[in-house]
């Protein structure tokens, strides 16, 4: 995982903030690293809490959640005012609400403009830098029992759209084997909050591999053609199904 931190601090970043509230498990979650231009990276972070202690993964890409904490020191404890100083400018500080906390590698940040206190964003500071580096990331899971984690798929229009869009693009028709086996997938998947298929070129009418990914009632179609989707772990005669 040292490339992952390498990478973090290269990566500058400001934000926006004094302390006001403490960090919660409402704030646990899968984080993505944002670039420059506040873009999506492929590299995630991971904050849960486990036996009353945070902890922090991280994950490069096609890798294996792996704890980034630290060797020592790495119970995450409040963020001291001073310190809470050191990372954010004076002036940030006063225009929006934060609460951090820490080990000896990095703090994670909560942060709220104080006149949008319904905006919130995250960031992780790299601690073990000549100066702290904030980075911006984004919360793109949240722990189950919030109200985003309750929206769980249903059998309505968007699983009549996934089930259609099979019969239409797999290779060999819609009465194939393939559509009988996506519609279980389908079934399994209700009740879930998103589910995820990566379908390989070799079994598509148009030679592309897809990534469908439902949620929210939405579903997400993502062509590839084959030299990038073997580049994203596509394989050509295969197909991947998830859900959670």
């Amino acid at each position: 995982m040292k490339l992952l931190l390498v990478t973090l601090t290269l990566l500058l970043l400001g934000t926006s903030a004094v302390m006001a509230a403490e960090i919660t498990e409402s704030d646990a979650g899968t984080f993505v690293l944002l670039d420059k231009d506040k873009k999506a990276t492929d590299q995630f972070y991971r904050l849960s809490k486990a036996d009353g202690k945070w902890v922090m993964e991280g994950k490069e890409p096609h890798g294996t959640w792996k704890n980034i904490s630290c060797d020592s020191d790495c119970e995450y404890t409040a963020t001291p005012q001073a310190d809470l100083e050191t990372y954010f400018p004076e002036d940030w500080r006063e225009h929006a609400d934060i609460a951090c906390i820490q080990n000896a590698a990095q703090a994670f940040c909560r942060y709220s403009p104080k006149d949008d206190p319904k905006k919130t964003d995250y960031a992780v500071i790299a601690r073990l830098t000549d100066k702290p580096v904030p980075l911006f990331v984004r919360r793109v899971t949240v722990p189950a029992g919030t109200k985003q984690a309750r929206v769980k798929l249903t059998k309505n229009a968007t699983y009549e759209k996934a089930l259609s869009w099979i019969k239409e693009n797999n290779r060999w028709g819609a009465e194939a084997g393939m559509v009988k086996g996506f519609k279980k997938e389908l079934d399994s998947a209700l009740g879930k909050r998103k589910a995820v298929w990566k379908i390989g070129w070799g079994l598509t009418k148009s030679g592309n591999a897809y990534k469908l990914e439902w949620a929210k009632d939405k579903l997400v179609i993502t062509p590839y053609p084959p030299d990038k989707a073997a580049l994203l772990g596509f394989k050509e005669m295969q197909q991947k199904f998830s859900a959670e």
